[in-house]
C-alpha cells in the first residue's frame, strides 16, 4: 500500500542520525526487546495535534473551494468538507497508521523534560538510513498481509509549508486517479467511492506531519507505518495512557542479543548519576 501523502518532503532531507527521547525505563525496554513502540496516530500524547490538523484541512478546503462546499453524495459524507474531515470512519477498512517520534536535535531541553522525565532520560540516536529497513513488522510471511515499509517524514510547522503539502497530496490524488473529485455524479459507481476514500486517506495521513509552530524547536521526524486490517491482531499491543487503552505496534530496530541494527549513539540526559547511568549502555554504540 503506497500513500502519496507520505512521500519524502522535498525541502529537507533527514539528518544521518535521528534521536528518540525516552525515560530510563523506556531505554531499558528498547535495549532488552530490540523494539520501538509506534502508537496509533489518534492516540499521540497531545490530543491537540489532531485538532490542529483538522483546522489545517479546514483552511485547505476554504482556500481550494472558495465558492462553497462541493456535493459528492458518498454514503454518510455528502460534501468534500465532510469527507476530508471524516477521520477514520472515512478511511475504509484498508489500514491504520502508527507513528514513532524522533528529533534532529540530540540535546533538546524541552524534549528531555517532555519525554525523558526531566532527569535520568536518554536520547537514542538511530541511523535514519536503516530505520525503514530494520523496522519491518514481524509476524507474517504472507505477502498479502505484509506490513508496508515504515518511512520517515519531517514534521511541518510552517502554515505555508503545511498548505503546500496538502495541495500536493490533493493534486497527486487527482492525477493518480484521473478523476475530478468536484464533479462526480449524484449516484457514485464503486470505483468513484474507492477513489474518494483514497483521497480521504491521503489527506488524513498527510495530517500526521502537521504540527503547531509553537513546537518548532522539537525539529521532529516521524517514522510512519501502516497496519493492514487483515494483519493478525496478535501483532497489536495496548497500553494504558491518559486516553485510555492506546493501541501500538512493535517495530524491530536492533538485535537484542548483539545490538546490531540501526542504533548508533546513546546520549545521557540531565542526571546527577551519569557515571552510573552509562554502565548499562552497550559497548557497541557511541556514548555521548
Amino acid at each position: 500500500m503506497v500513500n502519496p501523502a507520505l512521500g519524502t518532503d522535498a525541502q529537507e532531507l533527514p539528518p544521518d542520525i535521528v534521536y528518540h527521547y525516552t525515560t530510563a525505563a523506556g531505554f531499558l525496554g528498547i535495549i532488552q526487546s530490540g523494539k520501538l513502540w509506534a502508537s496509533d496516530i489518534f492516540y499521540l500524547n497531545d490530543s491537540a495535534e489532531v485538532m490542529y490538523a483538522r483546522r489545517a484541512i479546514e483552511t485547505f478546503i476554504k482556500r481550494r473551494f472558495p465558492d462553497g462546499d462541493v456535493h459528492i453524495g458518498l454514503q454518510d459524507y455528502k460534501t468534500v468538507r465532510e469527507l476530508l474531515l471524516g477521520g477514520p470512519a472515512a478511511w475504509g477498512t484498508a489500514a491504520d497508521a502508527f507513528v514513532a517520534c524522533f528529533s534532529a536535535d540530540s540535546d533538546s531541553l524541552s524534549q528531555w523534560r517532555g519525554y525523558g522525565a526531566g532527569t535520568n532520560g536518554f536520547a537514542l540516536g538511530f541511523d535514519r538510513r536503516l530505520l525503514s529497513t530494520s523496522s519491518q513488522q514481524e509476524g507474517t510471511t504472507d505477502a498479502s498481509v505484509a506490513m508496508p515499509s515504515p518511512t520517515l517524514h519531517r514534521v511541518l510547522y510552517s502554515e505555508t509549508e503545511q498548505q503546500r503539502k496538502l495541495d500536493t497530496v490533493y493534486d497527486e490524488a487527482v492525477r493518480d486517479k484521473g478523476i475530478d473529485f468536484t464533479s462526480l455524479p449524484d449516484t457514485l459507481a464503486p470505483d468513484d467511492e474507492a477513489n474518494l476514500l483514497y483521497l480521504t486517506a491521503s489527506m488524513a495521513f498527510a495530517a500526521v506531519s502537521l504540527k503547531s509552530e509553537a513546537f518548532t524547536e522539537e525539529r521532529e521526524w516521524r517514522l510512519v507505518t501502516f497496519a493492514t486490517r487483515s494483519l493478525p491482531r496478535r501483532n497489536w499491543r495496548f497500553r494504558v495512557t491518559g486516553l485510555g487503552l492506546t493501541p501500538y505496534i512493535e517495530l524491530p530496530v536492533l538485535d537484542a542479543d548483539s545490538l546490531a541494527g540501526s542504533l548508533r549513539e546513546v546520549r545521557v540526559g540531565p542526571t546527577g548519576y551519569s557515571s552510573l547511568a552509562v554502565q548499562v549502555i552497550p559497548s557497541t554504540v557511541t556514548l555521548r
